[in-house]
């Protein structure tokens, strides 16, 4: 790509991210964070495309930025990951000397986050409005907190049928750690009525024509979420929902292990439980100090 002492001057945008790609496929990099670095490329790769590198600088970045929020649905905390994710590449060109800095862009102003569970009776409604095909992947979302990039290149491979559980590979975990998990009984019935009815020959979850899901958030998806009376969920409201539910039945231990999570904090946050399940473990202390009731006390407190 250099070819003289003084490099390429008129490295262009195509050859910097080529070359970048050769340099990541040698490193280790897990499928998610493979993915999302392709996502973020694809997304601003049409306005640099076929321009020298050296030529694409802040307001370069900062104006298509603009464009691909302007016109789009993307959410500006989404925007701003894409533009982290494609830092790497200009990374990669300023410690090969190929640009003089990397630019700084500043992010957007980002909305409140909104991280909503998916309930029980809204994963019904959801379900109903969903192709068959994707309903059983959301189904089985939630039968097993999976997240959706780990649905959609699901293998058969990875299914043990024998021993009920399920085995994902570090380098599509987002913790690079191999995660296996037991499947429920409604895990299997999915997978065994997948199986019995013309599957594919290497993916467990496949769209209405038959192809691999590349990603579960789709036009599909904001369509059934819309007729759901679910606007603003995403593919991880199945993920919190199984989260929640399994967190009020077990310990931080157990959910962390379950949901292949490198710590209990990270766990912890997924967890949110409603109002009711609150008031039941706040009504311990009517057992322990009062009467049951709440009434009278134990402890001869007057209680005014």
């Amino acid at each position: 790509m250099e070819n003289s002492i003084f490099g390429n001057q008129d490295l262009t945008w195509d050859q910097a991210v080529e070359a970048f790609w050769q340099y990541k496929n040698a490193t280790p990099i897990t499928e998610q964070s493979r993915y999302k670095i392709k996502w973020a490329i694809e997304v601003y790769g049409k306005f640099f495309s076929g321009h020298p590198i050296r030529s694409i600088g802040k307001a370069q970045v900062t104006r298509a930025r603009d464009i691909v929020k302007a016109r789009s649905s993307m959410k500006s905390s989404s925007v701003n990951d894409a533009t982290k994710k494609l830092m790497q590449v200009f990374s990669f060109a300023s410690e090969r000397e190929w640009i003089d800095r990397v630019p700084k862009v500043d992010p957007l102003p980002e909305e409140a986050p909104n991280r909503p569970v998916l309930r029980p009776d809204q994963a019904k409604q959801l379900i109903e409005e969903l192709p068959p095909s994707m309903g059983r992947a959301i189904e089985f979302a939630i039968a097993t907190g999976l997240r959706g990039i780990n649905i959609c290149r699901l293998k058969w491979a990875n299914v043990d049928f024998d021993s009920r559980c399920i085995r994902i590979e570090a380098s599509s975990m987002k913790a690079r750690k191999e995660l296996t998990i037991p499947l429920s009984a409604s895990a299997m019935r999915i997978l065994l009525f997948i199986r019995n009815t013309n599957p594919h020959p290497e993916f467990v979850f496949v769209n209405e024509r038959g192809e691999p899901y590349k990603r579960m958030y789709s036009e599909t998806w904001r369509r059934a979420v819309k007729a759901a009376g679910l606007d603003g969920y995403g593919v991880h409201s199945a993920r919190r929902g199984w989260a929640t539910e399994v967190g009020k039945r077990s310990d931080l231990k157990t959910l962390m292990t379950l949901g292949g999570w490198a710590t209990p904090s990270m766990a912890a946050q997924y967890v949110q439980p409603d109002i009711d399940h609150l008031r039941v473990k706040a009504s311990i202390v009517d057992e322990v100090f009062f009467d049951g009731k709440g009434q009278q006390s134990r402890i001869d407190l007057p209680v005014r």
